[in-house]
């Protein structure tokens, strides 16, 4: 009997489950080393005190936008696998793809800006709710985003953000 034909057809099977297995591995390794961040719009409900330390600790929702506070939050997480600087964040206007940046914006926990962001670690920065209500009536805002040292940029919404928009476009 001859066994040459099936041996060519396993041969063939298995050359086949590598080459599938290489490109898996290839396409995995290469999600590993893309930048993840997600960002969340977040209104400042309320305001308090921690009365352990002093500082101040905010009430946030991102998706209302009802009982508004001065500030606006954007929650910054890194799901990246390694350890990324964000450097900018701001909104992103509709059409041009052109950026409002918010130059030093305020850090809840008063650390330092650029901002180092270790793995699965997060952070919100703050900006006054009047100055993104006027870049909202001036351009037609988009998205916010975040940019990280090694000009990656990350995009977020929420309906917060949305509800935001809404509201700068009716107070006109």
């Amino acid at each position: 009997m001859n066994y040459s034909f099936l041996k060519d057809i396993v041969i063939g099977v298995s050359a086949l489950v590598g080459m599938v297995l290489g490109l898996y591995n290839l396409i995995r390794s290469i999600k590993k080393e893309k930048v993840k961040l997600t960002i969340i719009p977040k209104a400042i409900m309320e305001e308090r005190i921690n009365t352990e330390n002093g500082k101040p600790i905010f009430m946030t929702a991102d998706n209302d936008f009802s009982n508004y506070h001065s500030l606006f939050g954007f929650e910054i997480i890194n799901k990246s696998n390694f350890t990324v600087v964000v450097d900018e964040i701001g909104l992103i206007k509709k059409g041009k793809e052109s950026r409002i940046v918010f130059p030093i914006p305020i850090l809840g926990d008063k650390g330092n800006w650029p901002r180092e962001l270790n793995p699965r670690n997060s952070f919100t920065v703050y900006c006054k709710l009047d100055n993104i209500i006027k870049a909202a009536q001036k351009h037609k805002i988009k998205y916010a985003y975040a940019k990280t040292s090694c000009e990656e940029i990350c995009y977020g919404n929420s309906k917060a953000f949305e509800l935001l928009k809404k509201f700068a476009n009716k107070n006109v």
